[in-house]
């Protein structure tokens, strides 16, 4: 499995396991990480938001932003 680490300002982690993840996408100040999950009948479909700067209610500040970029972006080579 690949894993990417999210850090977060307050000390927390986040570790997403990006085969898991339906789709990436990648603005300039901002990271929409969009997941599936389900059993095959009923999927929930969920969104997370991570911003460079400025979160809001809607979004989570990513301290290594630029780092995560860099590694999706990576992905997109192999």
């Amino acid at each position: 499995m690949k894993y990417i680490k999210f850090k977060f300002g307050d000390g927390l982690y986040d570790l997403i396991n990006v085969e898991k993840v339906k789709r990436f996408v990648i603005w300039e100040n901002r990271i929409d990480v969009i997941y599936s999950d389900g059993d095959g009948c009923g999927y929930d479909i969920n969104r997370y938001i991570y911003v460079r700067e400025n979160a809001d209610s809607n979004s989570s500040e990513l301290i290594n932003f630029d780092e995560v970029k860099g590694k999706l972006l990576k992905l997109c080579e192999e």
